[in-house]
Parts: structure tokens; C-alpha cells; sequence
């Protein structure tokens, strides 16, 4: 994006945020927006999206801002899952991932632990919604783990949360996934798939 354009984005930001941000915070929050389109599409080099996700997930943590935080963490379990990881195995078997510690092989359990980074910086009081559906996200990386009991345990919690958001279970229709009357149907049909057991009634 071209200075000019990216000016006229930051003071639109700072206009409607109230000056409420820092010039940095709202640059962090534009490279994230970029790197979650970029894992959505797989259009860049993973890499390039690792260094957008380390760089922004310092500036947030710098300014302590907890969404953008939980944005950065639920982008990079996305990225260690996604199929533009797989499609570069041999750079990363040879150069390595950006984070320490993370590999090729255990790259599923990093994604689980970011997105358990990522619930954890929302407001577990007010923001039901946003953790019921990471906790979605969660299960799918212990999935790829193969690990049946943290998974269903993880779409328990997503059941619980999504309540807690949604006490008659009235989420709009336009949300909800296609072939589901409610969104609780769509998680018990996870459940289902991942074998959990049912709760006694």
C-alpha cells in the first residue's frame, strides 16, 4: 500500500478510535488484517506472514492491547495449520520456523497453544462469542494432534460459551453454518464426529 493510502486509512482509524490508539497500534492492527488475508488466501510466503504476526504480536503486547493480542495468537494457529505450511515443508525443514521451538512436526501443538493464547486474552466475562468460537478452533488443532480427549473437551467449552453468548440459542441465521437450524447443532454434530461421549442427562 502506497504511503498516501495508508495515511488516509490510519487517520480514518484514529478519527473513529477517538485518538484512542498510537500510530504504531494502528499499524499493527493494518499488518495483521494483511497477514490474516494472506493465510486465508495463502498469497505470501509463510515466512513473510511469521515476521508480520512476530512484529505485530510485539507492538500489541508493547501497548497492551489485549484484541489485537488474541488477533495475533488466533492468526498464528491458523498459519501453522494452514496448507501453505505443508506446501513449504522443505524450507522449513532446512531453515526452520521464526518462533523457537516450533518445527515441522510438532507445528499442530503450537497451533493449539496459540489459540489457547488467543482465548485467553479475551474478556471471559463479556466476549462469549469470540472465545466459543476459537474454542472451534482449538479442537481442530487437537484433531490434527489426534488427541480425542482435549478435543472434545475444547467443543465442551464451545458449547458452553456459545450459551453464555446465546442463552436461547438465537444466534442469526447468517452466522450459523449452512445445513444447521442452530449453531449448538453444529458443535453437538463435532462432537459427534470427534466421538465424544455425551454428558448424562
Amino acid at each position: 500500500m502506497k504511503v498516501k493510502q495508508f495515511t488516509i486509512i490510519l487517520i480514518a482509524f484514529l478519527f473513529l478510535s477517538g485518538c484512542g490508539m498510537t500510530e504504531d497500534l494502528m499499524k499493527a492492527r493494518y499488518t495483521l488484517n494483511k497477514a490474516r488475508h494472506s493465510v486465508q488466501v495463502a498469497g505470501d510466503h509463510p515466512a513473510l506472514n511469521e515476521h508480520r504476526l512476530k512484529n505485530s504480536a510485539e507492538i500489541c503486547l508493547r501497548e497492551n492491547d489485549k484484541q489485537c493480542l488474541a488477533l495475533a495468537y488466533e492468526l498464528y494457529g491458523h498459519l501453522y495449520r494452514s496448507n501453505i505450511i505443508r506446501a513449504e515443508q522443505k524450507h522449513y525443514e532446512e531453515k526452520g520456523f521464526v518462533e523457537p521451538n516450533v518445527t515441522f512436526e510438532n507445528r499442530f501443538e503450537h497451533s493449539a497453544k496459540h489459540f489457547e493464547k488467543a482465548i485467553s486474552f479475551w474478556d471471559h466475562a463479556k466476549d462469549h462469542k469470540e472465545i466459543s468460537a476459537l474454542y472451534i478452533q482449538l479442537s481442530l488443532s487437537h484433531h490434527l494432534i489426534d488427541d480425542t480427549e482435549k478435543e472434545c473437551l475444547a467443543l465442551e467449552k464451545s458449547l458452553e460459551y456459545h450459551f453464555q453468548a446465546y442463552p436461547e440459542d438465537n444466534m442469526p441465521a447468517d452466522e450459523i453454518p449452512m445445513n444447521f437450524e442452530r449453531f449448538s447443532d453444529y458443535i453437538l454434530q463435532l462432537q459427534s464426529q470427534a466421538g465424544c461421549a455425551s454428558k448424562p442427562e
